[in-house]
């Protein structure tokens, strides 16, 4: 389970919002070796990432990871990998990838969770209930809610994908990854 204080969506026509002042670069179009090897020699990892559109940036990361893992500050490392999974369309499509990432022994996970995200899941109760929407497939996805309201809005936002359902589990607070 992953644990979200704002319910992102999650839609295949929403990508996030850019807050990036940089070019956005296309996985495909010849990015700028000059502007890339500034950034990579800065160690602006975030800037590097922000560069690719949001469904490049498992591609981007996957890259950077390889050639510069060691240098990545484990906090950086999540702040990146949140950053990669709120802005990507479809992160259920990456899920062994993502999965991978997720289980990185790298310290400081929490700042996988923005600052009010780690403070809700301080304040909730040992054991608490969570809700999934959906209306395809089985409903194993990556995203919960602790709000139905949410999960029934995530069931009926694609009344062609099939049935609207709502699922719901309990999750103890020291099992969330995040």
């Amino acid at each position: 389970f992953f644990f979200q204080a704002e319910d992102g969506i999650r839609d295949d026509l929403v990508t996030g919002v850019q807050t990036c002042a940089l070019p956005i670069f296309h996985h495909d179009i010849d990015v700028t070796e000059t502007l890339v090897a500034e950034l990579l020699r800065e160690r602006d990892w975030y800037a590097y990432i922000e560069c690719h559109t949001p469904v490049y940036r498992v591609v981007a990361f996957r890259k950077l990871l390889r050639k510069h893992g060691a240098r990545i500050k484990d906090q950086d490392y999540w702040e990146i990998l949140r950053r990669i999974y709120e802005t990507h369309q479809n992160p259920s499509g990456h899920w062994p990838t993502f999965r991978g990432w997720f289980a990185s022994r790298r310290k400081d996970r929490e700042y996988f969770m923005e600052s009010e995200e780690r403070d809700l899941l301080r304040r909730l109760p040992d054991s608490f209930t969570v809700y999934r929407g959906y209306s395809r497939f089985d409903g194993a996805g990556m995203s919960w809610s602790l709000d139905r309201r949410v999960a029934d809005w995530f069931a009926h936002r694609r009344p062609d994908w099939g049935q609207p359902r709502v699922i719901t589990g309990v999750v103890r607070r020291d099992d969330v990854l995040a």
